[in-house]
């Protein structure tokens, strides 16, 4: 209700959109959350932690379940982010896990078999369930060092919140996200184009 009401009120953010919706509209997408979420004002203090590690937000996504319906993609997609990951569990990092859509066909079961191969102890990771309260979400970001995210929103919200983030460009849209944004390409990894080490020095 908060973020529906900043958006109703603002009109030139909807003269915006409108421009913008002509340009990015996607079936599978509806809105653009970006403008969306800008609207809303964080409030909250960010999280303080007494871990001593960095921690990873990560956010994953079943694509094939959505736009690119290229299962061999997807496969060798996650095959290099289990190989990074795996680099990264023998340096000082705890993983916070993201499920953005909690639908029956959303995040939580590909982001458990990436847990599960990883063969993560309990101590070194957590699951944030999906939650319909947005700001929680965000507030809970707020304690990442840096975010590695398939889905496009987890490189939205982390914005909200200053942390840096690595968007895999897996469709147009994570593109376009990242031109309005203007992020560096140095910091921009394409579909996975790095190999696991490459990535691994990025997210350090």
């Amino acid at each position: 209700n908060l973020v529906l009401s900043k958006v109703k009120s603002d009109k030139k953010l909807l003269a915006d959109y409108e421009q913008r919706r002509k340009k990015y509209y996607d079936p599978e997408y509806h809105l653009l959350v970006q403008d969306i979420i800008y609207a809303a004002h964080y409030y909250k203090e960010p999280i303080e932690t007494t871990n001593d590690k960095k921690v990873l937000g990560i956010s994953l996504c079943p694509c094939k379940n959505t736009i690119s319906k290229n299962l061999k993609n997807e496969e060798d997609r996650y095959e290099k982010i289990f190989k990074t990951l795996k680099l990264l569990c023998n340096s000082n990092i705890y993983f916070k896990f993201f499920i953005i859509n909690g639908n029956e066909n959303g995040d939580f079961e590909i982001t458990n078999n990436m847990i599960n191969k990883l063969q993560l102890e309990d101590s070194n990771f957590e699951i944030i369930n999906y939650n319909e309260d947005i700001m929680q979400t965000i507030h809970i970001l707020s304690s990442c060092d840096a975010v590695l995210s398939v889905r496009l929103h987890g490189a939205i919200l982390s914005s909200v919140v200053n942390v840096p983030s690595l968007l895999v460009e897996y469709h147009t849209k994570c593109t376009d996200y990242l031109n309005d944004m203007d992020i560096d390409l140095k910091w921009r990894i394409g579909d996975i184009n790095d190999e696991p080490e490459e990535l691994k020095i990025k997210i350090e």
